[in-house]
């Protein structure tokens, strides 16, 4: 069987919608952009089920196992985060923030795959080591698949029964009581008709409660017709769609959708280089492994740092080990050099009012509790309150973004007693910033609110990590947010040092990555009285070019340090706490040299939509490797009625737009004018909802029983085979030396 045949990844409602492809007249036939495969979804409410489905399905996507036949076991690293469902859930977003995570979240994975010959089923073992998070405990799986008969023209799914069951992991040890098990199988019914069924149920580690999950679906091959149910023990749909209608029936009530009217969201991407086709690369890291206590972790570092289980507790100085496959266990020794926090540099990126038309900006106004989501209207030259969200209230966990119909411009009151409208926005790379007050020719001394247009320059400041054999000056100097290590640990102390209490001086020891306040280390260590980390405010170079240009408007002797975000080329922010993301971890080889992975590749994305209110409006996108490209504003849409709604609990956070496949984009690099192309590798498509008599003509099914847990069959993998090297696969990537 060829790998496309047995690579059984694919959204299994989907099939109502024909995959996509793109092929530019002047890019070779078999260059990556023509051979990397778009899938097309459907997201539906009667078909959440099949997100556990098409969430395990992604899972041994990732593992390439048909290109691993009878060449015996092999490690791979799946990247849950590829394959979550719980990237659209709005609970906990801004219609700001980007549609995914750009962190890969690996779990370590033993395969092996086996066929007697032509004729003969193809036999998939899989042993997995989940190491689990938040409120998921790690667990031992273990999963059995068998393929008879590949995918066809008849049957888009082919055959296959795939058995899998897992036990939870408490302390170190492994329970014999399983805490999930289920089945997935493509069979032949009673019609003779290829048909899937799904069934799962697993144990809640909080509650102890059973959860079961089951689905069952039958289709034409075409993808033009077919039926089905889905239930979860609380709810269940039935479901039959034709060419043209789709039919959702729960105990409530009938609900119609047009399968020709569809809204669409990319949830993954690929660059390309323009020219070639060939995927844009990103250095992205190697896998790992460490030994503690007789026992060997696997894990992965790179850019992002480290990646280990939650057991594994390591200190600056120790050793890991870089895996290679197919070298029979041969690693090379690191040193670890951890860092308790991280030194960032932000360079300035100067755009227009213009450019940024549009573009959702999270603003709150200076000694205000409401947050409101502004845009510059380029056609009316001024900005606009589109959303609001009231702080929360006692007992809330959180609050709404509320539309504001109509919107309604930013008044001179809005901004008097701003500096400069300060706000955010994931679709621009970071802090955006407005000058709105110039001095006052008539008042000696004092400012006074300026005529923005479209003309009128707008700050992004460009975030960076500062790595290894990066220059930083010899002195940096803090005026606002400065770090007072005296303080640190002290109960009822803020960490900083007073407002208005001058300059504070720091270093930077580039030997430990640590920023040091005289000869103190400016490291946070514990929380305390609610201080789990620190940030500080703009640090520069002290010299009279700078400290010249942050004089204050109204008194030259003073310094506004605020301003380093509008008039400086760039400045650094130190931040420091106890958890991963505030800490800097790196390797050094055994010359002592420090190694250094590829940042995400930062892209200019320049996009028209007279519907959403974009002219010409330039997004800054980052690009952290195959299938992840990030900085698309997003909003909310109800799983219900895929209507448009208030982010919050119980809601879907889709991007606001999508990029067409052939789109190119610009490298942000400045002076850059390299171009690449954007194809679109992961699609969903949420079809409208329409009056119940249009699908007058669809009978919802009533002889079809879900799927029990009585057709499962412990999967008999045995024991999980000793491997030794690296990981073969990362994140669905085949690696080679």
């Amino acid at each position: 069987m060829s790998q496309a045949k047995t690579t059984l990844i694919a959204s299994l409602v989907a099939g109502i919608f024909a995959p996509v492809g793109s092929i530019l007249a002047d890019i070779p036939a078999d260059s990556d952009y023509n051979k990397d495969k778009s899938q097309r979804h459907v997201h539906e409410r009667a078909a959440e089920t099949f997100d556990m489905v098409n969430e395990i399905l992604c899972y041994f996507g990732q593992t390439k196992y048909a290109s691993f036949v009878n060449k015996g076991p092999y490690k791979a690293m799946v990247d849950a985060n590829q394959c979550s469902s719980s990237r659209d859930d709005g609970s906990n977003s801004t219609a700001d923030s980007s549609s995914t995570s750009n962190n890969p979240s690996y779990m370590d994975w033993v395969i092996d795959v086996t066929r007697a010959d032509n004729t003969s089923s193809q036999i998939v073992k899989f042993w997995i080591d989940d190491k689990g998070g938040g409120d998921d405990g790690a667990m031992k799986i273990h999963a059995l698949m068998t393929i008879t008969e590949a995918a066809s023209d008849k049957n888009p799914y082919g055959l296959f029964k795939l058995d899998f069951i897992g036990h939870p992991v408490v302390n170190g040890q492994t329970m014999s009581e399983p805490g999930m098990r289920g089945y997935m199988e493509v069979a032949k019914n009673a019609s003779d008709v290829a048909e899937l069924s799904f069934f799962n149920t697993n144990k809640e580690r909080q509650s102890n409660q059973t959860r079961s999950e089951s689905a069952v679906i039958q289709r034409a091959a075409d993808g033009s017709s077919g039926s089905g149910k889905t239930g979860t023990g609380k709810e269940s749909f039935s479901f039959a769609f034709d060419s043209s209608h789709f039919l959702r029936g729960s105990a409530a009530e009938n609900t119609c959708f047009s399968r020709d009217q569809r809204d669409e969201t990319v949830w993954r991407y690929g660059l390309y280089d323009v020219a070639t086709g060939q995927r844009v690369d990103v250095n992205s890291g190697f896998p790992i492994k460490v030994e503690q206590d007789g026992k060997k972790y696997h894990g992965w570092v790179g850019y992002w740092g480290l990646h280990l289980p939650r057991e594994v507790m390591l200190n600056n100085g120790d050793t890991v080990y870089k895996e290679a496959f197919g070298k029979d266990g041969a690693a090379t020794p690191y040193t670890l050099l951890k860092a308790g926090g991280r030194l960032q540099k932000h360079t300035r990126k100067t755009l227009t009012l213009a450019d940024i038309a549009g573009v959702l900006l999270d603003w709150q106004p200076m000694n205000s509790t409401t947050r409101f989501q502004i845009k510059w209207d380029k056609d009316q030259g001024k900005f606009f309150k589109v959303k609001s969200m009231p702080a929360k209230q006692e007992g809330e966990q959180m609050s709404n973004w509320e539309e504001i119909k109509p919107a309604v411009a930013l008044s001179a009151s809005d901004l008097e007693n701003q500096h400069d409208l300060n706000a955010w926005s994931q679709a621009l790379g970071g802090q955006v910033r407005v000058a709105i007050k110039e001095a006052d020719p008539t008042r000696p001394g004092q400012a006074t609110l300026r005529t923005l247009l479209n003309t009128t320059q707008a700050t992004v400041m460009v975030q960076t990590f500062v790595g290894p054999n990066d220059s930083v000056p010899s002195t940096l100097a803090c005026f606002d947010n400065c770090p007072d290590v005296s303080k640190f640990g002290v109960v009822g102390q803020q960490p900083y040092w007073g407002f208005g209490t001058g300059q504070h001086d720091y270093t930077f020891d580039s030997t430990t990555m640590l920023l040091k306040e005289g000869n103190k280390n400016v490291v946070l260590t514990a929380t305390y009285s609610g201080v789990r980390n620190i940030n500080s405010g703009p640090m520069f170079e002290p010299n009279s070019t700078n400290m010249s240009k942050l004089a204050c408007d109204w008194n030259t002797s003073q310094t506004c340090s605020w301003k380093a975000w509008q008039v400086l080329d760039s400045f650094y922010t130190w931040q420091t706490g106890i958890d991963q993301w505030n800490q800097l971890a790196l390797l050094k080889d055994s010359s002592g040299k420090i190694l250094k992975f590829d940042q995400p590749k930062l892209v200019t994305l320049v996009y028209t939509n007279a519907d959403l209110g974009f002219k010409e409006t330039k997004f800054q996108l980052e690009y952290g490797g195959f299938g992840n490209l990030h900085g698309i504003p997003g909003d909310c849409v109800h799983p219900e009625t895929n209507l448009k709604t208030a982010c919050g609990p119980n809601v879907r956070f889709v991007p606001v737009f999508s990029i067409p496949t052939g789109t190119e984009v610009t490298d942000a690099t400045p002076g850059s004018t390299k171009t690449y192309l954007v194809k679109a590798l992961d699609m969903e498509q949420r079809m409208k909802k329409i009056d119940t008599t249009m699908c007058s003509s669809l009978t919802l099914p009533t002889n079809v029983t879900l799927p029990d847990g009585s057709h499962f069959k412990t999967p008999d993998v045995g024991d999980e085979p000793t491997v030794s090297g690296g990981a073969a696969v990362v994140g669905g990537v085949i690696k080679t030396e």
